[in-house]
């Protein structure tokens, strides 16, 4: 016999009871797979447009400093022609010293085109015309060959990868064909590639590498 006053429900009751609990209970929520998959995709793309910005970012900063450097090396030039009515002459030899003299006859190790070709004067810096000897150097190869070292000497591979210079011919690193002094641009670069280089006005110009059309 049941206690006074107890409930006990019935069967019936007990079942009720149950599914309105499981009713009440909200729904295990989730990613599905293939929601998974499409913001893996997302993030996939927004990542390579992040890349594409920051080498277009970088490329454009390393642009900016060469453009600086040859404004530099402009000046520095113009000025060594007013205190001695000439322009200074190339260096042969790679490495931080003056290397116009006789003395310089071996070939294979330049300070320009990685050791194939005349260099901006070392002199310059020298003789307080350029402060900063980096200067001389286009910032993308100081990046690009900051190990190693140039083929005689024991000097930093960079060395090799000075503004090339031939008589007033000076552009991003490499080697070309007649002067600026003639009005005729100082060519060097990579096909299709954008290197700077400076006229006879002494102004540097964007042009498309190894040509003297002027980039687009």
């Amino acid at each position: 016999m049941a206690a006074c006053g107890a409930f006990r429900p019935s069967q019936h009751q007990s079942a009720f009871v149950s599914q309105r609990s499981a009713a009440a209970r909200p729904k295990r929520s989730g990613f599905t797979l293939i929601e998974l998959l499409i913001v893996v995709a997302i993030i996939a793309i927004l990542a390579a447009i992040a890349v594409v910005n920051f080498k277009l970012a970088h490329d454009r900063a390393l642009q900016s400093a060469d453009a600086a450097n040859l404004h530099t090396i402009a000046t520095a030039l113009q000025t060594y022609v007013v205190d001695h009515n000439v322009l200074p002459p190339a260096d042969r030899e790679a490495g931080p010293f003056p290397s116009h003299g006789p003395e310089f006859t071996q070939v294979m190790n330049g300070p320009a085109a990685g050791g194939s070709h005349d260099g901006l004067p070392w002199l310059l810096v020298e003789q307080g015309y350029i402060s900063d000897p980096k200067t001389l150097f286009c910032p993308k190869y100081l990046k690009l060959y900051s190990g190693g070292q140039t083929h005689r000497g024991g000097w930093p591979r960079y060395h090799n990868f000075r503004y090339a210079y031939n008589a007033a011919a000076v552009s991003s690193g490499g080697a070309g064909a007649h002067g600026v002094m003639t009005g005729e641009v100082w060519t060097w670069g990579e096909d299709n590639q954008f290197e700077f280089a400076l006229y006879s006005d002494m102004a540097p110009r964007l042009v498309v590498g190894g040509t003297d059309e002027p980039a687009r």
